[in-house]
C-alpha cells in the first residue's frame, strides 16, 4: 500500500454532544420552515391588500386572512411560549 491513513486522536463526541447538535440542528430546520411561514403569509396578505385597492373590494383580504391566521398563529406561539412549561424547564441537557 503506497499510502497509510492516518490516524488522529478519538473524537469527543459523547450523548450529550450529540444530543445537542442533534436539538440545534432541529432547531435551525424549525426556524427556516417558520421564516418561509411568515414570509409567504405577508406576501399573500400584501398581494390581497393590493388587489383590493386595486379592485375596491376587500373580500379577497379577509380571505387570505382566514386562511393563514392559523399557520401565523402556530408560529407565534412557538417563539413567544414561555420557557417553563408544566413546572420542568424546556432544557434538559441539565441533571439535577
Amino acid at each position: 500500500m503506497r499510502y497509510k491513513p492516518k490516524i488522529g486522536e478519538e473524537l469527543a463526541l459523547s450523548a450529550a454532544v450529540i444530543a445537542a447538535k442533534t436539538r440545534q440542528a432541529r432547531e435551525c430546520t424549525r426556524s427556516t420552515i417558520a421564516l418561509l411561514i411568515m414570509v409567504a403569509a405577508l406576501l399573500a396578505l400584501v398581494s390581497g391588500a393590493r388587489f383590493g385597492l386595486y379592485h375596491g373590494d376587500f373580500s379577497v383580504l379577509q380571505t387570505v386572512w382566514a386562511i393563514i391566521a392559523v399557520p401565523v398563529g402556530y408560529v407565534i406561539a412557538h417563539y413567544f411560549r414561555d420557557s417553563n412549561t408544566d413546572g420542568k424547564e424546556d432544557n434538559n441537557s441539565r441533571t439535577a
